[in-house]
């Protein structure tokens, strides 16, 4: 089995993308660290022998992010493969994204964690969106030898 077939049980959306959304999706389910968008486009131009622009990596990450494939890391501008497709209204899945090394460790929230955080953001008017949330985080590796404040300025 494949790393895009472990990566999603959604077998006929990765069988219907187009080569190079094919290949973007595969550089991040093969990474071991989440990718910006020019480590894409570097990595994809080393391995084909057309390469491909910046903006259509972009339009590719666009696209794989609203079928639910990769997310977007906000607070390192990167991207991951999205293998915990499984997450529902039942559960909220949690990214702790280091910001120092952008190492990812991903939390499954069940109930009732995920309902008391649904609940909470019911209360003040609101509908989550997405049942995805990203924290900023510190690892112990950085935060063991890293200057707080010179990493918060970042």
């Amino acid at each position: 089995m494949s790393s895009l077939e472990k990566a999603t049980p959604n077998k006929q959306l990765i069988a219907d993308l187009t080569p190079k959304r094919r290949r973007i999706y595969q550089l991040l389910c093969d990474a071991d660290k989440p990718l910006s968008a020019y480590e894409l486009l570097s990595i994809y131009n080393d391995c084909v022998n057309k390469s491909i622009h910046a903006m259509s990596v972009y339009r590719i990450l666009g696209y794989l992010k609203s079928v639910n494939l990769i997310v977007h890391l906000h607070s390192v501008n990167k991207y991951i493969a999205a293998t915990d497709a499984f997450t529902t209204q039942t559960h909220v899945l949690m990214y702790l994204t280091c910001q120092h090394c952008c190492d990812v460790q991903r939390i499954h929230l069940a109930n009732p964690s995920a309902m008391g955080i649904e609940y909470q953001i019911a209360q003040l008017g609101y509908q989550l969106f997405n049942h995805s949330i990203e924290v900023p985080v510190l690892c112990n590796h950085c935060s063991a030898g890293a200057n707080y404040s010179s990493i918060q300025e970042n």
